[in-house]
């Protein structure tokens, strides 16, 4: 299994026919962005997106996208409340986005290698809140991971009802109360108690929330996988 960033041409052209393959083909999902004519999804994220790809024998089978704010706006940015963050605005912001598995690899660890493989990326960038938002049936396994809820749900145009959840990356005290399995690269870092203590003091009534059960790396990342039911995170 090899996970990398995509190569600006042909790369993110498979990316773009696999989105259809997946959200079209597959789930029957309507979007938007849809080129039915090539077969593609592409969105205006992308042209600021950083795109990483899983590759098993040659066969794409996963795909993760982060972008980061001070290289351009996010997705809908007035429903995940980001003007609240903005001692970290826009340098330190990014959004996640587009993480898919193709069927014949979900309950592997692909889905996990790729959100690894994107902290990573996010820290040697000095990103220090990550958005994404999911499906409630999701939310424990992403706050294994150290994300955490932060305010109400929202209506997303393309995804319907979803929960938006950010993560705090250099709270080491969060990762290590949920045994985060991003501490081993976390550790790679230097990392200020800053972060974790703007979310407690400016999100006190979500910072009390915490998962009602946990689950080893392993098993964390077979479940994760087997429930990404529509093929991504969001």
């Amino acid at each position: 299994m090899i996970i990398r960033q995509a190569l600006p041409s042909s790369d993110r052209t498979r990316i773009f026919q696999f989105r259809y393959e997946i959200y079209v083909e597959e789930m029957d999902r309507p979007q938007g962005d849809a080129d039915h004519r090539l077969r593609q999804i592409r969105d205006s994220l992308d042209d600021t997106g950083h795109l990483f790809m899983a590759e098993d024998h040659g066969e794409l089978v996963g795909t993760i996208r982060i972008n980061f704010r001070r290289e351009g706006p996010l997705e809908h940015e007035n429903l995940y409340d980001i003007d609240r963050f903005e001692r970290a605005f826009p340098g330190a912001i990014s959004m996640t986005t587009r993480l898919m598995v193709r069927r014949s690899h979900r309950g592997s660890t692909v889905a996990a290698k790729l959100a690894m493989a994107v902290y990573e990326h996010a820290r040697k960038a000095g990103i220090q809140f990550d958005f994404i938002d999911c499906n409630p049936h999701l939310v424990r396994l992403y706050q294994q991971l150290g994300h955490r809820i932060y305010r109400s749900t929202i209506r997303h145009p393309d995804y319907g009802t979803v929960i938006p959840m950010v993560m705090a990356t250099e709270d080491t005290d969060h990762f290590a109360r949920v045994r985060s399995p991003f501490r081993r690269i976390q550790r790679k870092f230097e990392n200020s108690r800053a972060s974790g203590e703007f979310f407690s003091h400016e999100f006190s009534r979500f910072a009390r929330i915490e998962p009602s059960f946990l689950l080893s790396s392993e098993e964390l990342f077979e479940t994760w996988g087997r429930n990404l039911l529509r093929g991504e995170g969001r």
